[in-house]
């Protein structure tokens, strides 16, 4: 970023503006830090070798590279497709955080996490609690949240800063 008075060269420290970090700091802080089973962090790299996709892109896992002739893990038509599994590809070799509970629990299901209800949901649906700890897991890594963030575009992202900018804002924290 360049400072137009000045002419010195300034480099951010932070994607987000600085006023956002302020009111966001005010808030409290999810659970960090992910155990360190599966693999991970991959890469991601343009993947050569696929004509029908001109963008293709691919993630390899720690140490291995394409131009030492590494396979990929996966491969994509495009980078934003990359960016996702990259995200997904380490979280899937972990335990999840959350089972859904085959026995009824108050006329629906639970969400348990260590055993224990942490959660209800009314109809059975293992995919859905799949979906929760794959997200929780995704909050818990910067990287993983970064990853997310360049994946779905800057149209997305501006939407999604000003939402998330209202929320805090307003102390809402919850709804729509």
């Amino acid at each position: 970023m360049r400072d137009s008075e000045e002419g010195n060269t300034r480099r951010l420290s932070n994607a987000f503006a600085q006023e956002f970090l302020e009111i966001d700091e005010e808030r409290d802080d999810s659970p960090g830090g992910r155990d360190a089973e599966g693999e991970g962090p991959f890469e991601i790299f343009p993947a050569s070798g696929w004509p029908e996709w001109p963008d293709a892109h691919g993630i390899w896992a720690p140490g291995e590279r394409p131009e030492r002739g590494d396979r990929p893990a996966f491969v994509a038509a495009g980078r934003p497709p990359a960016l996702f599994s990259a995200i997904v590809r380490p979280i899937i070799g972990c335990d999840p955080f959350y089972w859904l509970g085959r026995d009824k629990w108050r006329g629906g299901y639970p969400l348990l996490r260590d055993g224990e209800p942490a959660a209800w949901m009314e109809i059975f649906h293992p995919e859905w609690a799949l979906g929760v700890s794959l997200l929780e897991a995704m909050g818990r890594q910067p990287r993983d949240v970064a990853l997310f963030l360049e994946a779905i575009g800057p149209t997305c992202r501006r939407r999604a800063g000003a939402i998330l900018l209202e929320r805090l804002e307003s102390g809402s924290g919850s709804g729509g």
